[in-house]
């Protein structure tokens, strides 16, 4: 039987982001999507850290509970999520790789 890749990508997990609005932040994301060339870019965003934040945002979150002003989802592409607050991306991100660590109880497992 084989395993499309595909279909490990499917797989998400919804968390709360406290982003200091009145209620937190809802959002859906890929937990597979986290890969090898995405922390790559991470690790070279030196020069341009909220475009590399906009773009890994826009492939990891498939779902949240940002609106524009009429009410419909904000969008989640790179253009879109480039004109948000550094400091928002930065906690929508960093509630995501938190989510994605090993449990530290079972760490040693």
């Amino acid at each position: 039987m084989s395993i499309k890749l595909s279909d490990l990508t499917k797989q998400t997990r919804i968390l709360a982001v406290d982003v200091g609005a009145a209620e937190p932040l809802e959002v859906e994301y890929r937990v597979q999507a986290y890969t090898p060339e995405i922390e790559s870019e991470i690790s070279r965003a030196d020069q341009r850290p909220a475009g590399t934040l906009s773009r890994i945002l826009s492939m990891l979150v498939v779902r949240w509970s940002l609106v524009d002003d009429d009410g419909s989802m904000f969008p989640l592409d790179e253009v879109h999520t480039a004109k948000l607050p550094l400091s928002f991306m930065l906690s929508v991100f960093a509630k995501i790789a938190e989510d994605m660590r090993p449990n530290a109880m079972n760490a040693g497992d």
